[in-house]
């Protein structure tokens, strides 16, 4: 129901407005920390005695948009921040904010793919947001059926996870889609705990985390 931070000898909670759970956190090049949570969304600012605060940003929507639920990622662009729910992508200019494209029913989680957003669609595959509109990605096809965990930079493409159908190279740019990089042996185990996240580390190695083990 907020967000914890650490001095480096207590804990502080920094409550939220309506105290939900918190999805997601970034931090932008001027090191504004952006809040994602369930039907909330904002950022902390320091008050006049260098606390932090949490900032709404959802009271300055009209209430006819504010009908979504997790905000399960937050996007940074040069000037802009998105915050991602699963039927919605809300636009942050950092003076006004905006519900900047609805997702249809079957999206999942939105990822940001150099200076494009892409998401996850169980049907389609994976969409891709071109201004305020949806399009199916240059080869997201080849992902319908599949539940997109993560999708992160490695080298000169993409590494899409996907929750059990394995891992996958693919460039938006050219369509190219790569063979499962899910080693035959290895996947009985990941289809039953289910990749989450990818990440890629500083020595060009990439790290997975599953949702059981």
């Amino acid at each position: 129901d907020g967000v914890l931070e650490y001095d480096g000898k207590t804990w502080r909670k920094i409550t939220i407005t309506n105290q939900s759970i918190i999805r997601s956190l970034a931090v932008d090049e001027s090191n504004i920390i952006f809040v994602g949570a369930v039907g909330e969304f904002g950022y902390l600012s320091p008050n006049e005695q260098g606390d932090l605060r949490y900032i709404s940003l959802t009271s300055k929507l009209d209430s006819s948009v504010r009908d979504f639920q997790d905000i399960y990622s937050i996007l940074l662009f040069p000037g802009k921040v998105y915050f991602c729910a699963i039927n919605a992508i809300f636009e942050y200019d950092y003076t006004t904010v905006k519900k900047g494209v609805a997702l249809p029913r079957f999206s999942f989680l939105s990822f940001k793919a150099d200076q494009r957003i892409l998401t996850g669609h169980y049907l389609q595959g994976i969409l891709q947001v071109e201004k305020d509109t949806l399009v199916l990605a240059k080869g997201g096809d080849a992902f319908s059926k599949m539940n997109v965990f993560s999708i992160f930079p490695y080298r000169d493409h993409f590494k899409v996870l996907t929750g059990s159908e394995g891992i996958f190279a693919f460039n938006p740019e050219t369509g190219f889609v790569g063979s499962n990089i899910v080693d035959p042996g290895s996947r009985h185990w990941f289809l039953n705990n289910i990749f989450y996240k990818g990440q890629l580390l500083a020595d060009d190695c990439m790290m997975f985390a599953t949702l059981y083990k």
